[in-house]
């Protein structure tokens, strides 16, 4: 994760925004700004085969997305174009990555910078404890790599919510705990 962590400093806090403020931390020497003739932001993390690349990456483009959503005059982006060098690697990038095409059903903000996502259900779905697992760590993620927002989740399924009919999401937020133990 560290990979993913180098990229944040360089743009939160280094202030990285160009290729002439990039060239700066790079100590081999062997890159120069006249290689890029593009205008667009380019951070580069060199990782060896198995560290979790593929990890860091989706990583790095939840954290572009919300920064997109959340800072004002964000340059970052919120659509991504991953290209894959192979079928086997494409493969196992789909397998991966197959969380991508989840959208949560709310975003409830109940503080300053306290964010819930909500999953609702009627019926259980066979890949619910997996999309739960997938975002309870999504948050742990999240969480860990920035300070400014708390993200947490909260999955109601729609009958115990009949059966307990909370009166405020507080109260909905305290009953519902599954998914939340490991």
């Amino acid at each position: 994760m560290r990979g993913g962590e180098t990229v944040i400093y360089l743009y939160e806090g280094v202030k990285v925004k160009d290729k002439y403020d990039l060239i700066r931390f790079d100590s081999s020497g062997a890159v120069s700004t006249g290689m890029f003739d593009e205008d667009w932001l380019r951070l580069v993390i060199k990782m060896a085969t198995g560290s979790g690349k593929t990890k860091v990456m989706s990583l790095i483009m939840t954290w572009c997305y919300f920064h997109k959503l959340y800072e004002p005059d964000s340059k970052l982006a919120t659509n991504f174009l991953v290209i894959a060098p192979n079928i086997i690697v494409l493969d196992r990038l789909r397998t991966d990555a197959d969380i991508s095409t989840y959208y949560p059903d709310f975003f409830v903000k109940t503080g300053e910078r306290d964010i819930f996502i909500v999953e609702t259900k009627g019926l259980e779905e066979i890949d619910v404890p997996l999309k739960m697992e997938r975002l309870k760590k999504w948050c742990a993620d999240i969480n860990q790599s920035q300070k400014k927002i708390h993200f947490d989740f909260v999955f109601v399924d729609e009958e115990d919510f009949e059966k307990y009919k909370p009166n405020s999401f507080e109260g909905l937020v305290k009953i519902f705990t599954r998914y939340k133990s490991s």
